[in-house]
């Protein structure tokens, strides 16, 4: 028997600005230049995923001593 798949989290615009505290034009501008994460697009909406949010955030983040 194959154990079921996580479920794929998924964010809106929203919520990423508000944990990184910075303005959701400010993420749209990161995306078009390639320096965040694309969102996948449902539909109309845009989610991004956690996992690759998350990446990117490590990957910026200081290294501790």
């Amino acid at each position: 028997m194959e154990k079921p798949q996580p479920a794929l989290a998924l964010e809106d615009i929203s919520s990423i600005a508000e944990r990184l505290a910075i303005s959701r034009s400010t993420i749209y501008a990161w995306v078009k230049d390639g320096r965040f994460p694309a969102p996948a697009k449902l539909g109309r909406n845009s989610r991004w995923i956690t996992s690759e949010v998350n990446a990117w955030v490590e990957e910026r983040r200081p290294a501790s001593d």
